[in-house]
């Protein structure tokens, strides 16, 4: 069973009541549960007792997850809600009992105090801060020691929209740390999340949670329910609140947009301005509107996109407006996304100015305006097609010269002819290659440093790039090899809406 995933124990336990199933999941997560309840509470006594309600609940709840539930965030956030009730507890018998209690204030200490030490007290409500998606995918990479690939499977993206998320959500919880008094680079941080942010667990601990567990809680202290009650109200009364938002922004999308123009507020159009910039999505009512384009020529398209959902484009064809549904919080490079969008239902040639900037749901609700719009929907699907594998061929290239890691170092622009970088990883040349070929290229060297190279091939004339040049001089100067292969890669599917 120790092979089987969350999801598959999970559906063993409900199924069969497997009590091996159950003692396999908690002895695989109680270390994250108890070591978030620890940071919070600070108590070793409460944390177990916190780690105990929290399987509990998921003994109890086990039927109700659905199938693609991250079981370490859900346990997560289960622990949190514990340790915040565990609190008010805490206080509530304080006050009763009338004694006088000060919380020693937690200061930022001296530079030989390691990261770890600062960043810990502020974690789980700098986690708490993240978007869903980023919550996931640091709970993913670094509780769950998953690798990048792993973290993009359980996401539902590719590896290279996995690495940008990670590094999107590190450095969120650095600027909550630099808020809170604790300034580490992002490096410091990983570094300390990777090593201590699961730790030593009480002997005993697992197989005590496990029994009790399994027996949903029949025989056990009065604390104890009264904090296992107390949770489930607080998970229960966030999942309305989630409920009502979700709701109220569905009925704006759907059953108010005539009310909210005609009664509440004028129409709004500030947003619909050639080159647009972020402020103009920000600045802009909240709304959901595609209208066709009010600018001429032809093919001078924008977009502008924020990590939560929200996006706007001036002149942008359907497949675009699609293409930013799906993919708005991972789309880095558009090129890339044409190569990768699979078009399998007819789509009109014109061109639309869209703003989708709604505070709660906004991809959702813009998938639907499309579906409602153009009769078609969108997924990601696995389908076989050509690419380019770029692999290592000879491992001792001198053109090809280890660096400093810099992220925010660019390759230098290219000429005819030419591409060189100073601090580039592998990743951003296949994707150069990718834009330069129009075939997708498949990272597949296994490097994952980062590298400095002066790549120079002949081509004479810059109107008929010679490709084979180019890939020659990959090999004999970076030591790269292109080889073409049939395999499946995961697409946007655009289909006609059922």
């Amino acid at each position: 069973m120790r092979d089987m995933d969350d999801m598959a124990l999970l559906r063993e336990y409900t199924a069969r009541q497997s009590e091996t199933a159950f003692t396999t999941l908690v002895e695989r997560h109680i270390g994250l549960v108890y070591c978030a309840a620890l940071r919070q509470v600070r108590d070793p006594a409460r944390a177990q007792e916190i780690t105990q309600v929290v399987f509990l609940l998921l003994a109890r709840k086990a039927h109700s997850l659905r199938e693609g539930t991250i079981l370490s965030a859900w346990l997560y956030r289960a622990a949190r809600f514990a340790a915040s009730d565990a609190r008010k507890m805490a206080f509530r018998r304080q006050q009763r009992e009338q004694q006088a209690v000060q919380l020693q204030a937690i200061s930022p200490g001296s530079s030989e105090e390691s990261a770890w030490e600062q960043i810990a007290p502020l974690l789980d409500e700098a986690m708490a801060a993240l978007g869903e998606k980023d919550r996931h995918a640091v709970m993913l990479r670094f509780f769950d020691q998953k690798s990048l690939e792993d973290v993009g499977l359980a996401l539902g993206i590719g590896t290279v929209a996995a690495q940008k998320r990670v590094w999107r959500a590190v450095d969120k919880l650095r600027q909550y740390f630099s808020r809170h008094g604790a300034a580490f680079s992002a490096g410091a941080i990983t570094t300390a999340l990777s090593a201590h942010a699961i730790h030593g667990v009480p002997s005993g601990l697992a197989a005590t949670v496990a029994a009790t567990a399994a027996l949903k809680g029949v025989a056990f202290s009065g604390s104890t329910a009264t904090l296992l009650k107390g949770t489930l109200k607080l998970m229960a009364w966030t999942k309305l609140k989630t409920a009502i938002v979700a709701g109220v922004a569905a009925f704006c999308v759907l059953g108010a947009t005539i009310t909210v123009i005609k009664v509440t507020m004028p129409p709004d159009y500030s947003w619909e301005v050639q080159n647009p910039r972020e402020r103009a999505l920000t600045n802009a009512h909240p709304q959901l509107t595609i209208l066709p384009t009010k600018f001429h020529p032809k093919g001078n398209w924008h977009f502008v996109l924020a990590p939560d959902g929200r996006c706007m484009g001036i002149q942008v064809t359907p497949e675009r407006i699609i293409q930013g549904a799906n993919n708005a919080s991972d789309w880095m490079d558009v090129n890339e996304l044409d190569l990768r969008t699979k078009v399998a239902a007819p789509l009109p040639e014109d061109e639309y100015d869209f703003i989708c900037n709604l505070r709660q749901g906004a991809s959702n609700a813009l998938r639907h305006a499309i579906i409602a719009k153009f009769g078609v929907t969108a997924s990601r699907q696995r389908v076989e097609t050509n690419v380019l594998v770029l692999s290592v061929r000879n491992p001792n290239a001198v053109g090809l010269r280890l660096a400093w890691p810099n992220r925010n170092s660019k390759p230098a622009p290219s000429k005819p002819g030419h591409h060189s970088a100073a601090s580039a990883s592998i990743q951003s040349l296949a994707q150069w290659l990718e834009k330069r070929l129009k075939v997708m290229v498949m990272d597949q060297t296994g490097l994952n440093g980062y590298y400095a190279f002066d790549l120079d091939w002949n081509e004479p004339d810059p109107k008929h790039p010679d490709d084979e040049a180019l890939k020659q001089a990959l090999i004999d100067q970076l030591g790269l090899e292109l080889t073409p292969k049939i395999q499946p890669v995961e697409m946007l599917v655009i289909e006609k809406a059922k």
